[in-house]
Formats: structure tokens, C-alpha cells, sequence
């Protein structure tokens, strides 16, 4: 079964935990030739109090076992008032990560919890040191820019980057995968269908308490549109992009649908889960046939794709 994985906000209370975890981390760096980067005693536990007391420190727990933290700061950053061999590529406010630390034992922590920021602020700065390659590759894989050299208080250089989103009009999106939802659609049936996303904006107006699977309708409101609606909507996305449908096993056996096309994922009822974070990972492919011998689900799913036939149809 695949594990529960959630952030939040740290408390006095992990403060042990999170200094095994920078303890672990520190260890890691070394071995991997970054030896200087975090000194013996940093980061302090003062300083992680603070950032707690602050609440600006996360911590990422593996079935309610903390693995991994880090922190998420808006405001200025004393640090980056001064830039050097390049220049910021926006003055608009923003959010600096600090503190990235694992404790080794999960893979793809680090791509977790910078997805986890990107969905959160759409303007981030942060910096690592040039012999922490896992580090660059991270943040580079996911959009940041290289800017120039700051200094830490220590007065030893880092590599600063910037995440900076200047169209205010861009929308975003809280659903797994939105910001590489776009795979074409491989039918013009449905009318102005032409990306993942196009597909979400059109069922954020039809999912309905109807199209919910009956075991959560009680529970189902325009708040949590995408409740009980993973299934249908992924063999529908299916339909009109191609690909493949996964599975991620949730506890009770039943499997939470999601979509890949190539290089292309993504879970259009994600929210669903507020702050849990899924496993995309390794999971069983999922074949209609099967979900669709329970007749119920095979008439919302109809009914889902004739009010998304109706709803593209006067657009």
C-alpha cells in the first residue's frame, strides 16, 4: 500500500526530530563531496526554533514520521540585498526556501517539497552551494533561473536562483501535474478541449454531487468539487488525450486514478487530499473494464461525458 505523505508546519515538539534530520543530511552532503555548505552546528537549534516559533519551518512526515524539512520564508532576504555577476529578475515580493534537509531514507523528497512551494507562491529566490549538484539539478529541473553570486552571513558564496512567474494573469492551478498538463488532444469531439487543463476548467462547472462515487456524496461540496471523482475523470481524460490511466492503492483497497500520457502526469482530482502528498511512483495500471463492472461508476462516468458533450458544445 502506498504511504501517507503530508506536509505541514512544524512544532517545539519536532525540534529532536529535525536536527537528526539536518544531522543526517549534513552526513549526506559530505559524503557526496559538498563538505562545507553546512558546518558542524548549522543550521542551530536556535535557529530552527525560530524558524518554528516564526512558522515558517515544514516538516514532511512519511506515515507520520518525520523524513524531511525545510523552510518557506516571504519577505526580504537580508542576504540577497547585494548580487553579484548577475542581477534578480524581479523586485515584486517573494518567498525564499532555507533549510532543504532528508534524512535519505524516501527518494524524490526534494521534488516533493519544491512542487509543494511552486503551488504556493508564484515568485521564490534560493541558493545553494556550487558543489551540491543534487541540489542545482533540483532547482534548474524545475524552472529557476540562474541569477549571479550572493553571500551568506558567513561571508562564503552561494549560487542564488529565482522562480519569478511575471504574467499576473497566469493562472494556477492546484491539481498534481498542472504545470506540464499539455498533452494535445487526440479528438475534436469535445469543442475547445485542447490540454488537461482545458478539461479541468470545463469539469470544475459539471463535477456534482451525482458524478461523486456514492460512498462519499454525503461528504461532496462545490468546495471539494473533486471528491470521488478520480475514475471517471481520468478514463474521460483518457478519451481525449490518450495514454495511460495508474492507480495509487489508498487505504480501504481502492485505487485513486491519475493520468500519463509520455512525459506528460497528471491527477485532475488531486485537491481532493488538501495537503497529502501521493506517490506517482510505481503504481499499477488501471484498465476501464474493470472499474466500469461496477455499473454505478459506469453511468456517472457516461453522464460525465454527456454534460462535458453539452458544456463545450454552447462555449
Amino acid at each position: 500500500m502506498s504511504k501517507v505523505i503530508k506536509i505541514r508546519l512544524a512544532s517545539s515538539e519536532d525540534l529532536p526530530r529535525l536536527m537528526e534530520i539536518f544531522d543526517a543530511a549534513r552526513a549526506y552532503q559530505i559524503r557526496h563531496g559538498n563538505a562545507t555548505q553546512w558546518p558542524e552546528g548549522y543550521p542551530s537549534q536556535q535557529t530552527v526554533t525560530q524558524d518554528i516559533l516564526e512558522g515558517f519551518c515544514y516538516v514532511l512526515d512519511e506515515d507520520e514520521r518525520a523524513v524531511a524539512t525545510f523552510t518557506l520564508i516571504p519577505g526580504k532576504e537580508p542576504t540577497y540585498q547585494f548580487i553579484e555577476n548577475g542581477r534578480w529578475i524581479s523586485e515584486t515580493p517573494y518567498c525564499t526556501i532555507h533549510r532543504v534537509a532528508s534524512d535519505g531514507t524516501r527518494r524524490g523528497i526534494g521534488q516533493m517539497i519544491m512542487g509543494w512551494c511552486l503551488q504556493r507562491c508564484q515568485h521564490i529566490r534560493i541558493d545553494t552551494h556550487r558543489d551540491n549538484l543534487v541540489m542545482r539539478h533540483l532547482i534548474e529541473k524545475n524552472g529557476f533561473t540562474y541569477c549571479g553570486v550572493i553571500y551568506v552571513e558567513d561571508g562564503t558564496p552561494r549560487m542564488a536562483y529565482e522562480f519569478a512567474d511575471e504574467d499576473v494573469h497566469k493562472k494556477i492551478y492546484q491539481f498534481w501535474g498542472w504545470e506540464n498538463a499539455n498533452a494535445p488532444a487526440i479528438t475534436d469531439e469535445y469543442k475547445g478541449i485542447k490540454t488537461p487543463i482545458d478539461l479541468y476548467n470545463a469539469l470544475s462547472d459539471i463535477w456534482c454531487a451525482k458524478t461523486c462515487a456514492p460512498r462519499m456524496r454525503d461528504d461532496w461540496t462545490k468546495g471539494n468539487k473533486t471528491l470521488g471523482q478520480c475514475s471517471i475523470t481520468a478514463f474521460l481524460a483518457q478519451d481525449i488525450f490518450g495514454g495511460k490511466v495508474y492507480g495509487i492503492l489508498r487505504p480501504g483497497g481502492n485505487y485513486h486514478c491519475y493520468n500519463v500520457i509520455g512525459d506528460c502526469k497528471f491527477d485532475l482530482t488531486s485537491e481532493q487530499f488538501g495537503d497529502e502528498i501521493l506517490d506517482y511512483e510505481n503504481n499499477p495500471e488501471q484498465f476501464r473494464k474493470v472499474h466500469f463492472a461496477k455499473e454505478e461508476k459506469r453511468l456517472r462516468y457516461e453522464y460525465l461525458k454527456s454534460e462535458l458533450k453539452k458544456y463545450t458544445e454552447v462555449q
